[in-house]
């Protein structure tokens, strides 16, 4: 079979519902798709809803298709072989067929014969004329139901019979005239009746009877649209008729080039336009006054086919630069606001016919860059699907966002946003620093992933205050204990206020990190608590001797008071020098940690009977050296001091820094030292009853490390020591 292009076309009727297709076959695609815009016109006056689809382009068989639904075909003279596809569609489809024949060309008499005997239930000029497709569409389904085109043939159909039916039964003026001198041939009644007058009075007159005096729609201008048609094919254009009375009306003219009788004559199916236009100035003149910068665009072509006025002021172009240089005219490119990202939201709009709405950087004719807030929104204009984009200008409230975001990012306070529903909106640069996530880890652990859970402060909890803020729309101030990326835990000071921001309820959480001054209050509590108890307890035993002497002299109760006043003033010194190191403020060295170890062993003063074992890797870190050194001397004392008869002392690296590790053998420190030092509390009833243990745990804090003790034989003390350095960004 020849080639050519398929489309089909779906009919319903709007009151029945019931439906039906056409098929159209034809020689070019430009034709094919003036017919298919004539269908759906059609489809338009006399209430049948019509959709047509191009089935691949250019194919040599004729698709199968459900003969209850086709109600018949519209075949293209022009195809290589019109007679054959009449045949093919006639005799194996059975579908009723009618041709569209170009009578001036030479051959056009052998094609009239060639298709009726193929078939053919009649025979229409080659037009894509919209009111011609009426009597088409009505010859179609009454061929449906007939013999079809033998039966035609034999009662000598031919197309000059057509002809006179269409004249007879077209629904739009239509007009034949001679194309030299403008003679007007013949008329129908709603040609005389638009223009305002009886058939008499237009048959043998000129065309120009109908016709404004005005150049732009003289002879000369008529004559060129008669030369495109012979040349091209049909034409289509928009022109101006005056009726009898002087007044002066537009029109849509379809016009044709045909052979009538061997003459060369000139088809015209003319429609009046005027509600059209009524409805296109008012859609202009909204379209120009809108307070919205509108852009039209056709998404299948990727081309902006029209701007209103606002677009032009705002951008400063005038309107025919903005149609010829499309999007790529006016977008910040550099910025990456290519064309390419902008007609993939006109098209998901298209395609989804849902509204898209984007941000979007212009440049202005002048260099000045602003911005638009779009929203792209489907339309059908002139019976075609189209894209609006409707902007607003938006560069205000984005220079106030940036303000806003450069004050967000400054300030020294952490500050997240929350969504009360559940979600982390958004954090500033400060809670990225302090907890050193981004923004993305920061969202997907949410509140339970940045506490810490085994304490209390969970994500549960968490929302339970936000949500509780969000409701009563008053601050609630809270301490909160969180978790950073390295598994450092740190208290925050957290007030939590109710905002609307972008006129979405919000809830702002503005954090700062009080760790030093719990941890001196925590210092402070310990001191308080031991020098208490110290106090009271030693001044117990100097009242007891003093009341001693009091009676009786001769034996060590001096001894025993003076004793008792030299431990608390040591007491006294140890808390106060504590207090000192943990408020220095001082940066990190290399230490080598070996060399430090051995220092403190070799100041131990070790009593008869006791060694002391070291196993120590050569390792250096970068950290606080009188802070780790502070807490290895009171973790090696303590070991000295309650071993039995062995203290082992090790040194290793690890992936972080270096483990140190003090084990003696002696009787373990008692569970209510460990308690409150574990706790990290000191209560009326669980305390220790001196600083040593209290300095060692503060010290290991303040070097981020770890602390723990193991008194199942004897004790093991186990430090886990960060490297400061190993910390720090490549």
């Amino acid at each position: 079979m020849v080639r050519a292009n398929i489309y089909t076309i779906g009919m319903r009727d709007s009151q029945t519902g019931e439906t039906a297709e056409l098929l159209v076959v034809t020689a070019d695609r430009s034709f094919g798709s003036m017919v298919v815009d004539a269908v759906e016109k059609t489809g338009e006056r006399t209430g049948t809803v019509a959709s047509a689809d191009l089935l691949n382009p250019a194919v040599s068989e004729l698709p199968r298709r459900d003969p209850d639904r086709v109600e018949g075909a519209i075949v293209d003279g022009q195809l290589a072989e019109p007679a054959a596809v009449v045949e093919q569609l006639v005799k194996q489809a059975g579908l009723s067929v009618v041709t569209l024949v170009d009578s001036s060309a030479s051959e056009s008499e052998n094609t009239i014969d060639r298709v009726l005997a193929a078939g053919a239930t009649d025979i229409f000029p080659r037009t894509a004329a919209s009111t011609q497709c009426e009597l088409v569409i009505a010859r179609l389904v009454a061929g449906s139901s007939s013999t079809g085109g033998q039966a035609l043939a034999a009662q000598g159909a031919t197309h000059k019979e057509a002809y006179k039916t269409l004249f007879e039964k077209i629904s739009e003026g239509l007009v034949v005239h001679d194309p030299e001198t403008g003679v007007i041939l013949e008329v129908n009644e709603r040609f005389c009746a638009m223009n305002g007058y009886d058939r008499e009075e237009l048959i043998g007159e000129s065309i120009d009877i109908v016709t404004p005096a005005d150049e732009a729609y003289g002879r000369e201008a008529a004559n060129e649209m008669i030369q495109r048609a012979r040349t091209e094919g049909p034409q289509r254009f928009e022109w101006h008729n005056q009726r009898r009375n002087g007044e002066v009306f537009p029109v849509e003219v379809d016009l044709t080039v045909v052979k009538l009788n061997g003459r060369e004559r000139v088809l015209a199916s003319v429609q009046n336009i005027t509600e059209r236009r009524r409805r296109e100035r008012e859609y202009e003149q909204i379209f120009n006054k809108v307070n919205a910068a509108i852009t039209v665009h056709d998404p299948a072509a990727r081309s902006m086919v029209d701007v209103n006025d606002t677009m032009a002021e705002w951008t400063g172009y005038d309107r025919e630069e903005l149609i010829a240089g499309g999007v790529a005219l006016f977008s910040a490119t550099e910025q990456g606001f290519t064309p390419d990202r902008a007609y993939q939201a006109i098209e998901q709009a298209a395609d989804s016919g849902e509204d898209q709405t984007v941000e979007w950087q212009i440049e202005t004719v002048n260099g000045e860059y602003r911005w638009f807030g779009a929203r792209a929104t489907t339309a059908t204009i002139g019976g075609k699907q189209r894209v609006l984009g409707i902007s607003q200008d938006i560069t205000e409230r984005k220079r106030r966002e940036q303000e806003y975001e450069q004050m967000f990012n400054k300030v020294n306070d952490a500050i997240v946003v929350f969504d009360p529903e559940g979600e982390i909106i958004e954090v500033n640069d400060a809670y990225r620093k302090l907890l050193g996530y981004s923004l993305e880890e920061i969202r997907e652990l949410g509140i339970a992933g940045l506490s810490a859970n085994e304490e209390g402060y969970t994500g549960d909890r968490g929302w339970e205050l936000i949500q509780g803020v969000a409701r009563t729309g008053e601050s609630e101030a809270v301490e909160w204990k969180a978790e950073t990326s390295n598994g450092t835990q740190i208290w925050l000071a957290v007030t939590l206020t109710p905002a609307e921001i972008g006129g979405k309820q919000r809830v702002l959480s503005i954090q700062r990190d009080v760790t030093e001054r719990k941890r001196r209050e925590q210092r402070l509590e310990v001191f308080n608590r031991i020098l208490r108890h110290n106090l009271r307890n030693q001044l117990e035993v100097i009242r007891s001797h003093a009341e001693e002497l009091a009676t009786r002299a001769g034996d060590d109760h001096a001894d025993q008071i003076t004793a008792a006043v030299d431990e608390l003033a040591a007491t006294g010194s140890q808390a106060r020098e504590a207090d000192q190191l943990l408020a220095t403020d001082a940066d990190p060295t290399p230490v080598a940690v070996g060399e430090l170890l051995r220092a403190v062993i070799d100041c131990q003063a070790v009593d008869t009977g006791t060694t002391v074992q070291a196993d120590l890797a050569e390792i250096t870190v970068v950290t606080h050296k009188q802070l780790l050194e502070t807490a290895v001397q009171q973790a090696v004392e303590n070991a000295v001091e309650h071993a039995h008869s062995r203290v082992v002392v090790t040194a290793a690296r690890s992936d972080a820094g270096c483990e140190i590790a003090i084990e003696d053998d002696g009787e373990g420190i008692p569970t209510q030292e460990l308690r409150p030092v574990q706790s990290g509390t000191e209560t009326e009833f669980s305390h220790g009853s001196g600083l040593g243990l209290w300095q060692l745990r503060w010290c290991v804090n303040e070097l981020g490390g770890d602390l723990s003790f193991d008194t199942t034989n004897g004790t093991a003390v186990s430090i886990t020591l960060p490297d400061a350095m190993a910390a720090l960004p490549d």
